[in-house]
């Protein structure tokens, strides 16, 4: 998925909603991103911040996505486990875990 999808994924959503990681063992707030490029392709991959003490919203997220060099960039989330594409999200009763 390239960051334009989750740009127009997340219109529709609540734009106050809580955005986490899907990580393991549990669910991690981040508030930061990694570019690089790997076999010719752009990425961006988010990075937990243990230390972050709230959650970002939906509109955090897209001003923080909203950059016209980012949205051709294809997504990744990293964790203990290494990166992994990203494909999506999860609309829980708390906000949504991208996955």
């Amino acid at each position: 998925m390239r960051v334009i999808d989750l740009l127009a994924l997340l219109a529709d959503q609540n734009k106050n909603a809580s955005v986490l990681l899907d990580t393991q063992p549990t669910p991690s707030r981040f508030d930061d991103f990694i570019l690089t490029t790997a076999d010719d392709q752009p990425q961006l991959i988010f990075k937990p911040n243990l230390t972050r003490k709230a959650p970002l919203r939906v509109w955090e997220l897209q001003l923080l996505l909203k950059k016209p060099d980012l949205q051709a960039r294809f997504l990744y989330l990293t964790d203990a486990n290494g990166p992994r594409a990203f494909f999506g999200f999860i609309k829980r009763q708390n906000g949504l875990i991208l996955n």
